[in-house]
């Protein structure tokens, strides 16, 4: 029967599960040439599209299927998922406006979405909103009270408000945090105490190395727990770049300097890169 739409609809999933993208876009199509107001056509060219890479399709045929199903409850995950990804992407971008319009849509399909008001209220304190982003903050929070990054952006923020009544509270609940929770510059501008700035440092320090040394050593096949054993069997200098805005003659480039007179050329090799203005100085 070539007018099965349940045959071509059933094809389509077959070929997406093998990863066989573009044969499941072909079916799914032509199921909606059968049937054209049905929502799970729809879906799944916009779930296909997603794990394409492909945001712009993957949009368009989720939004189709909602406005045939508004109950589709796979569509909706679906569109949340991708609104979040499309608002986080355009505000590491830097830009703002779009991020702000996909934050907002995701909070119309679910107004209790933390990683909304969690963006929103990052861009708020990006462009000196403070009193906007701590009420994103605030919101986030009261829907998830144990998030230790949403904590700690409202502390940052409530720190540079100079708000020291709500901070006393909020203050307190960081210093609660385990060492590998708190940011470790942020632990720097809340405190003096070195002990406590140093075993931050060292909890981040091994979260990166969990992370960085099986990558490095991989090819080398390196079993040793102890990175003072690996050290000694090191082939060649490890690559440090340090990224900033702030390579310019700003505070930063002024204090950072001892830190890049302070690593042994003999085991590193240290760049730096700059995204900020160039002000023709020595920095």
């Amino acid at each position: 029967n070539p007018y099965d739409f349940a045959a071509y609809n059933n094809l389509g999933n077959a070929n997406k599960k093998l990863g066989k993208s573009k044969l499941a876009i072909k079916y799914y199509l032509k199921a909606l040439k059968i049937v054209p107001n049905r929502a799970e056509p729809y879906a799944n060219l916009g779930t296909v599209y997603f794990e394409d890479g492909n945001l712009d399709k993957s949009e368009k045929y989720l939004t189709i299927a909602l406005k045939i199903n508004p109950n589709y409850v796979t569509a909706k995950a679906n569109i949340e998922v991708l609104y979040r990804r499309r608002g986080d992407s355009y505000r590491f971008k830097g830009l703002d406006e779009k991020a702000v319009d996909y934050y907002k849509k995701l909070l119309e399909l679910n107004p209790n979405s933390i990683d909304s008001y969690y963006g929103l209220g990052l861009i708020f304190d990006k462009n000196h909103d403070i009193d906007k982003a701590q009420k994103c903050y605030k919101k986030a929070m009261a829907i998830n009270p144990n998030s230790a990054e949403i904590l700690s952006a409202s502390v940052s923020n409530l720190m540079q408000s100079c708000d020291y009544e709500q901070l006393s509270n909020y203050g307190v609940k960081f210093d609660n945090l385990s060492y590998k929770d708190q940011p470790a510059l942020l632990s720097v501008a809340r405190t003096m105490n070195e002990e406590v700035n140093l075993k931050v440092a060292q909890a981040k320090a091994l979260e990166m190395e969990k992370i960085a040394l099986p990558n490095i050593f991989k090819s080398y096949q390196a079993k040793r727990s102890d990175s003072r054993k690996i050290s000694k069997a090191w082939p060649f200098r490890l690559k440090i770049g340090y990224l900033s805005c702030d390579f310019y003659n700003h505070a930063t480039s002024h204090l950072i300097q001892g830190i890049f007179s302070g690593h042994n050329r003999s085991n590193f090799e240290v760049f730096t890169y700059s995204y900020g203005i160039d002000d023709k100085s020595s920095y």
